[in-house]
């Protein structure tokens, strides 16, 4: 099996990004504590709307297995307790190198 990347994108309310901002970046210092190979990024979509659209990228040199996929899901829950200013759903998407 090809190493896979793992792409997550979302809607942020631009008046509350910063209080977001803090906790996923807090959700992603734990899961590279706990995966230490593991990269995790935010990026900012930089056209203007009027909400911010994010995307996070995880990628580990294994790849991204369906059980490191369950971590990253079961941290964004637990951050998602309480509206921090996401709007909607997140979307994932799994990409893995061309041949």
């Amino acid at each position: 099996m090809r190493a896979s990347s793992l792409f997550v994108y979302y809607k942020v309310e631009s008046a509350r990004a910063e209080q977001l901002k803090s906790r996923v970046q807090s959700m992603q210092h734990a899961l590279k504590a706990q995966y230490p190979q593991l990269d995790a990024r935010m990026l900012v979509r930089v056209d203007a709307h009027p909400h911010q659209t994010w995307l996070e990228v995880y990628q580990h040199p294994d790849g991204i297995d369906s059980s490191l996929q369950r971590e990253i899901d079961r941290a964004a829950l637990s951050i998602q307790t309480e509206s921090f200013g996401q709007l909607g759903p997140r979307h994932v998407e799994v990409f893995a190198a061309c041949a």
